[in-house]
């Protein structure tokens, strides 16, 4: 008779998402941090120089795209304060198959996918950093009343038709420099409580809140920045996603939830 205690059989851990759902996964790790590093660096004055360093990389291979792709033979127009340039949604373009040769590539190494918690945990820190030190810059301009000026004497003589829609925005906007600071607040706050891991949350729901009336300004009143602030909005969605039903079960049907 055989004593020896049976040992069991040792098996691989199951991966912890489907395979479509860790695609996803590093497909918008890749894709975030792609659109990312031009955005980041350019907020801020004082990284003005990282700014120029990367665009010299990106250039050519917008560049190299626009010819052999687009077939856009002219210069493409570089820098200015405009974010919706041809430059810029091709650039898109780029960051979209970047990310997704990144993902194929990801998954092929990664076939056990035993580190999506990990990589979900690091997406969202660097979603929550990103958007809180980029929406903080806009917040605290605003609070020093700085991106809105004053409308001058030319300006108010200036006829109502002759007003483009971005500067009929920018008038509204420069002529309360209250409101201006509320709106600095409202992204400051916003910003600052997304850095914290206990009430990201909340500040994923003020800057999404702020950042709905942006996106709408932008494109209602053609501000050339409706990529990027189109961008903020859905990775604000993103950090608020996790945590929708115990809300909406909250709010909505006012039944108790969960902590977060």
């Amino acid at each position: 008779m055989d004593l020896t205690p049976a040992v069991p059989a040792v098996t691989a851990a199951p991966p912890s998402t489907t395979l479509a759902r860790a695609f996803v996964l590093r497909f918008g790790f890749a894709y975030s941090v792609l659109f990312m590093i031009r955005v980041v660096p350019g907020a801020v004055y004082a990284f003005d120089w990282l700014d120029k360093l990367i665009d010299s990389g990106v250039h050519p291979i917008v560049s190299w795209v626009a010819q052999s792709m687009f077939g856009i033979t002219q210069e493409l127009a570089w820098g200015g304060g405009s974010g919706d340039k041809t430059l810029d949604w091709i650039w898109l373009v780029c960051c979209l198959v970047l990310a997704l040769i990144a993902s194929l590539a990801w998954l092929a190494i990664d076939r056990r996918r035993a580190h999506d918690a990990t990589i979900r945990a690091a997406l969202r820190v660097f979603l929550r950093y990103s958007v809180a030190y980029t929406m903080l810059f806009y917040g605290i301009t605003k609070l020093f009343t700085l991106q809105f000026s004053t409308p001058t004497g030319g300006r108010l003589l200036q006829s109502y038709g002759e007003s483009s829609p971005m500067g009929l925005l920018w008038t509204f906007m420069g002529a309360s420099p209250a409101y201006e600071f509320f709106s600095g607040a409202a992204e400051t706050v916003g910003s600052l409580l997304l850095l914290s891991r206990r009430t990201a949350t909340l500040g994923a729901l003020v800057l999404g809140v702020v950042l709905v009336n942006v996106v709408m300004m932008n494109f209602c009143y053609d501000v050339p920045v409706k990529i990027n602030s189109a961008h903020y909005l859905v990775m604000c969605v993103y950090l608020i996603g996790p945590n929708i039903a115990a809300l909406l079960r909250f709010l909505v049907l006012g039944q108790p939830a969960q902590p977060f």
